[in-house]
């Protein structure tokens, strides 16, 4: 079902409201999917997470990467680096139609 169709009437509709519990992510047939993902139901190792994360979605806008990232960053081995430094460690960075986003190391 689409937002509109589960959400009370008149009710608005703002993604960013489901940041850090969701996320869209591929469907069937070439349609998009609001998954549950919370950091809480991710592997606690940087490399682990990234790569569920990239296996849950092949491409990500740094913004929408990053909220998943906060908690990792309070580990002693990462607290002087920043969120870039941790996803570039992991993950490539390339420009698609015109946006960066980030993809998974091969």
């Amino acid at each position: 079902k689409s937002w509109e169709e589960v959400c009370p009437e008149g009710s608005t509709l703002a993604p960013d409201l489901l940041r850090g519990l969701a996320v869209e992510v591929p469907g069937p047939n070439n349609t998009t999917v609001v998954s549950r993902l919370s950091v809480d139901t991710l592997p606690t190792a940087p490399k682990q997470r990234l790569a569920e994360l990239f296996r849950l979605r092949p491409e990500w806008a740094f913004d929408d990467l990053s909220v998943y990232l906060d908690d990792l960053l309070e580990r002693e081995e990462w607290v002087a680096k920043s969120k870039r430094d941790l996803v570039l460690k992991f993950a490539r960075q390339i420009t698609k139609d015109g946006a960066q986003v980030f993809v998974g190391k091969l």
